[in-house]
């Protein structure tokens, strides 16, 4: 037994070895996978030369290690397999275990020489070639390999449909996730009795889900999601995965219809079912859930109140928006995370969160009253686009010290901005804030240059007046800033060109702003949109800005444009 794993060694120094086990992993090796290392250890069953920079292919003569068991070759950058993969594992008589994931081979698994029936009597029992660049259908002739158990062909461009041969297998795990698969799930793949795992995420699956996965007695995850299934998803499903902890079923066109007193059999950790239609209430069996860590019932045609026992559901992770959910928010589970409730119809006032929240969405509802106490681990916190009052807390940032993202636009927040939120601890880690579009009036407070890390300032929409501070220019990573439709007066800084070398987006329409537009605005190389009408400004318009790059259309408008999703305003 060697482990020479996570060093720096010269693999062509080596020294051949009489060795039953040899980790390599980890080193810097490079290059053709060399036998002049290898071939006299003749004893070695278990050899790893994973996360190395190994390229090239993976050589034949692996055959002449005639003890090997276990070939780890995972995380390089092999191309190819010589003769094939079916060859390869024809040829290597002992071996059980082969890994290649995460390589770039360009590989038609399907291909093979000669009689596929040389597999018959393999005890070949782990296949994994994940993150790889295979091609063409699914390769029939794995039937033969009767013991295989682990099977992992996930995120490639393999497309065809899913053998039903493969119902005859003795999997424990199958991973076909992040392909080109079309077609139906097979029938025959009720036959996998001792199955654990099956994901076929992320391909382009039709047709119903087959009754039969129901009596896979020894399933513990599923996840079809991210396919183009249809038809309607009953109690007959689920009817003997008893042992079941992770659904996925999510993205696809089904329909959720059990009865209203259902009690499922199984008791899920994760439940992920958005844009499946429910068209009704908060499922009640979802109470038997207690497990439940993370529940994704988005865009699920979910209406009515939020039940209170929900809180008695130990979730860390809730994410229900886009449904038609209304009435006020329920007191949820004091280890709750992250929250999602956007795009409902819930009104009310705000409720005392948990404390361990560090992730709520609020956006487009209709809640009502001010603004209160939020949880100091809070990191991203959106309200935007309901009917909120009041002022903002003058605490709000000594308060939420991690908050990384503040959207509070479209609402009817008054009073000036606190300048606590441009004084938070932990460095300043204010992203993006977003106070557009509400009753806010008041200097915008110089204490924004505090900000060192923000990329989006929106504060257009209100009632600001007096000019931009300049300690705004030590904001230098901001890409968007909006302050358009209030009564800044001034002139336009000539600070702003030099001061925003990543600015895509200047908006100060709708001000008071007076004297000429300055020249330095054209050493804003990447900007996009400069908008400065309805001010009162006046003077010559700078040549310059008629040759800036970021201005020139270089595609279509079909083909999009370069600016950040992460900026583009909600809806």
């Amino acid at each position: 037994h060697l482990d020479l794993s996570s060093n720096s060694f010269n693999l062509a120094n080596s020294t051949s070895l009489h060795l039953q086990y040899l980790d390599l992993s980890n080193n810097h090796f490079e290059g053709p996978i060399l036998s002049t290392i290898f071939l006299n250890m003749t004893s070695l069953r278990y050899l790893d030369l994973s996360l190395n920079f190994f390229n090239s292919s993976v050589p034949r003569w692996f055959d002449n290690l005639r003890s090997l068991v276990n070939l780890n070759l995972a995380d390089n950058l092999l191309q190819s397999i010589e003769g094939g993969l079916f060859s390869f594992l024809r040829e290597n008589p002992f071996l059980k275990s082969l890994y290649l994931d995460n390589n770039e081979l360009h590989e038609e698994i399907f291909s093979m020489e000669g009689n596929s029936s040389g597999l018959i009597g393999k005890n070949f029992e782990r296949l994994q070639i994940s993150n790889n660049f295979l091609r063409g259908p699914l390769p029939d002739w794995l039937v033969h390999l009767k013991n295989l158990r682990m099977l992992d062909l996930s995120d490639n461009q393999l497309h065809g449909t899913i053998p039903s041969s493969y119902g005859w297998l003795r999997l424990t795990v199958l991973i076909l996730s992040y392909n080109q698969l079309t077609g139906n799930i097979p029938e025959a793949l009720g036959r996998l009795q001792v199955l654990k795992v099956l994901d076929l995420t992320n391909n382009l699956l039709n047709g119903t889900i087959p009754h039969c996965l129901g009596q896979l007695q020894n399933l513990d995850q599923l996840d079809l999601s991210a396919n183009s299934l249809t038809g309607t998803v009953s109690e007959i499903h689920f009817s003997n995965l008893s042992k079941l902890s992770s659904l996925d079923i999510s993205n696809n066109h089904l329909a959720m219809e059990v009865d209203s007193d259902w009690i499922p059999t199984f008791n899920l950790s994760y439940i992920g079912m958005a844009s499946c239609e429910f068209g009704t209430e908060f499922p009640r069996w979802m109470r038997t859930q207690v497990d439940a860590i993370i529940i994704d019932l988005s865009n699920a045609s979910i209406s009515g109140s939020l039940p209170d026992w929900l809180g008695l559901i130990s979730f860390f992770d809730l994410n229900l928006s886009y449904n038609q959910i209304n009435g006020s928010l329920p007191k949820f589970p004091s280890n709750l995370g992250y929250l999602d409730l956007s795009h409902n119809q819930i009104n009310g006032s705000l409720p005392k969160f948990p404390s361990n929240l560090g992730y709520l969405d609020l956006f487009h509802n209709q809640i009502n009253g001010s603004l209160l106490k939020f949880p100091s681990n809070l990191g991203y916190l959106d309200l935007s686009h309901n009917l909120i009052s009041g002022p903002i807390p003058q605490n709000i940032g000594l308060a939420m010290p991690y908050l990384y993202s503040l959207n509070l636009n479209d609402n009817l927040l008054s009073g000036s901005i606190p300048t606590s939120i441009c004084e938070m601890e932990n460095l300043s880690p204010l992203r993006l804030l977003d106070l557009s579009s509400n009753k806010l009036f008041g200097v915008i407070p110089s204490s924004l240059g505090n900000l060192v890390e923000l990329t989006s300032l929106h504060m257009n929409n209100n009632s600001r007046h007096g000019e931009i501070p300049v300690t705004l220019n030590y904001c230098r990573t901001l890409q968007i800033l909006d302050l358009g439709e209030n009564k800044i007066s001034g002139s336009v800084a000539h600070w702003i060109g030099p001061s925003f070398p990543l600015l895509q987006i200047l908006r100060l329409r709708g001000n008071m702003f007076n004297g000429s537009i300055p020249s330095q605005l054209c050493l804003l190389s990447v900007l996009q949109i400069l908008d400065l009408a309805v001010n009162n400004m006046t003077g010559m318009i700078p040549n310059c800005l008629g040759h800036m790059k970021g201005m020139k259309l270089n595609k279509s408008i079909d083909e999009g444009n370069s600016l950040s999703p992460a900026y583009a305003p909600r809806t």
